[in-house]
C-alpha cells in the first residue's frame, strides 16, 4: 500500500535557467491501461530546498520565492527534488507502476521555456534520479 506523498529526485540538465517539469504517476493494469494516481510539477528555478528546517519528515520544502530562485547552472547537472500530491493506493497483483516525465503540459499550463528545450534527465550511481514511494508495511497484505 502506498500511502502518502511520493518524492521524485532528477538529476537534471537543462539548456536554459528555466523549465518545467510535470510528472505523471499510474497504474497500469493487466491489460495495459493507465489509471492516474497523482501528479506533480516544478518550476526548475524553485528547486532550492529550505534545507533540515525545511522538511517534513523527508519532504523536500520549497518557498517559491523571488529571493530564493536558483537558474539552472549551463553544462552541468543539478538536483531537483520535490513531493507528488499524496495517494494512497493498493497496487495489485500483475500491475506495473508507470512515471511519465515531461518538460511541458500545454493543454493545462503555459510554458515558460522556448519550444523544444532540451532537458537531460540523469541517472545511475553518479545522478540517482529515483522515485521514492511512501509504502504502508502493515497494510495490503
Amino acid at each position: 500500500m502506498v500511502t502518502g506523498p511520493p518524492i521524485l529526485t532528477l538529476y537534471l540538465e537543462s539548456a536554459v535557467p528555466d523549465a518545467e517539469v510535470f510528472v505523471y504517476l499510474d497504474d497500469v493494469d493487466e491489460r495495459g491501461v493507465a489509471h492516474p494516481l497523482s501528479e506533480g510539477e516544478l518550476r526548475l528555478i524553485h528547486r532550492r530546498t529550505l534545507g533540515a528546517r525545511g522538511r517534513a519528515g523527508s519532504i523536500p520544502v520549497h518557498s517559491y520565492l523571488r529571493r530564493d530562485a536558483l537558474p539552472m547552472p549551463r553544462d552541468s547537472v543539478a538536483e531537483v527534488s520535490f513531493e507528488l500530491l499524496p495517494v494512497s493506493y493498493l497496487f495489485r497483483r500483475g500491475h506495473r507502476i508507470r512515471l511519465a516525465i515531461s518538460g511541458g503540459d500545454p493543454d493545462n499550463f503555459r510554458t515558460v521555456a522556448p519550444p523544444n528545450t532540451a532537458i537531460t534527465m540523469h541517472y545511475g550511481t553518479a545522478s540517482p534520479s529515483r522515485l521514492d514511494l511512501p509504502i504502508d508495511p502493515t497494510r495490503g497484505r
